[in-house]
């Protein structure tokens, strides 16, 4: 399953949202490993000439936040064989107040 984004509005990294984390462990999780990856970025992406990213194994979404909280504004694929991890993660994306009401079962309108 996949999950496709359209491209993220420009905006100057002032203006960035805070870095955000994984909100759940995942087997695999890249978490610590996200210093020792920083030297095998590839030096166009580190440019900022990359604009599209293809997470193919997104998990629990460590190396994805990273490549958005220091890289973007950039297009994002994020793909996993595990069909409801994709399903949360489009419930987040399309109504994160609604899922949330959900979960704990009351209104947080107000």
């Amino acid at each position: 399953s996949s999950l496709s984004s359209p491209k993220f509005a420009s905006m100057p990294s002032e203006a960035r949202p805070l870095t955000a984390k994984p909100f759940l462990k995942w087997v695999g999780g890249k978490t610590q490993l996200l210093a020792q990856f920083e030297q095998l970025l590839p030096s166009p992406l580190r440019s900022g000439m990359v604009k599209h990213y293809f997470e193919p194994f997104l998990g629990g979404g460590a190396m994805l936040l990273e490549m958005l909280s220091r890289f973007g504004p950039i297009e994002v694929d994020a793909s996993d064989l595990n069909p409801d991890l994709i399903n949360c993660y489009r419930a987040i994306q399309s109504d994160v107040d609604a899922l949330i009401e959900r979960l704990s079962g009351g209104d947080i309108s107000g």
